[in-house]
């Protein structure tokens, strides 16, 4: 049976996880990026094939868009895919009805995938335009890279985004802080960043294995007037929660400035 194609355009590190985690053989790739060693990389690892550009990509059954939001415009007016071809999209901001008017298609599908794909232990939210007929084969596809949620409202895909999709930043941005931290109080860089990462590890194998919520695996650890009641009282009379929900808020309101751009 002949071997569906892709064209990947942005060679990034998004695009980058999502097409190496599709199962080996699946697609016949093609890559094409501004920078053409990102795309001969990344195809390199693929067994598909770097292209120098636009122009030269063949027709392909999927093209993955993995170029920033700010570069759509540029992107739209510069590449016409077939219309009978679905167009996958990982870019931020960019809403379902224009890339459907940008290029012309009525097959689209948005992705929003968090960097922990790149270990198979993503999340990836997805919406689907009616005119997509072979969504599972997509969905199949991208099974390797972690949890695939479908949703049927675009307003759900920007709130996946400013929670699963940014939400690495998040906990990178804690772990950086805890490790410094510890280094402060007198452990090495290396062995306070072992430490940390371990713990975060450990804590979310622990919520992904327990019936308990997280309010209720907090509170197991949290011995009434012990060291780590003192340390939650403070995140609580600093505003650890209204902070996290302001920085949410300036995540999904950036979302909105970008689908403005983009029209």
């Amino acid at each position: 049976m002949t071997r569906k194609k892709m064209a990947i355009i942005g060679c990034g590190k998004m695009a980058s996880a999502m097409v190496l985690g599709m199962p080996k053989g699946s697609l016949e790739f093609f890559g094409y990026n501004p920078t053409l060693k990102k795309a001969q990389d990344l195809m390199a690892s693929v067994v598909g094939t770097a292209i120098p550009s636009l122009k030269d990509l063949p027709t392909c059954d999927f093209y993955l868009i993995g170029a920033k939001p700010q570069h759509f415009k540029e992107l739209a007016q510069s590449f016409s895919p077939p219309k009978e071809s679905t167009i996958i999209s990982l870019m931020a901001g960019i809403t379902m009805d224009t890339l459907m008017r940008g290029f012309n298609s009525k097959k689209v599908i948005r992705l929003m995938p968090n960097t922990p794909c790149l270990v198979g232990e993503g999340v990836v939210g997805l919406i689907a335009s009616k005119g997509v007929e072979n969504l599972s084969f997509i969905t199949d596809l991208l099974k390797n890279t972690g949890l695939v949620q479908v949703v049927d409202n675009e307003e759900l895909i920007n709130i996946i985004t400013a929670f699963t999709g940014s939400g690495p930043a998040y906990i990178f941005e804690l772990a950086n802080i805890l490790s410094d931290l510890m280094v402060e109080r007198g452990l090495d860089q290396e062995v306070a960043q072992k430490l940390i990462v371990q713990m975060i590890k450990g804590s979310g194998v622990l919520m992904s294995k327990s019936s308990e919520s997280p309010r209720a695996l907090r509170d197991n650890v949290t011995s009434k007037g012990g060291t780590t009641e003192a340390a939650l009282n403070v995140f609580k009379t600093e505003g650890l929660r209204a902070m996290v929900s302001s920085a949410i808020a300036a995540n999904l309101t950036r979302a909105k400035e970008l689908e403005g751009e983009s029209k």
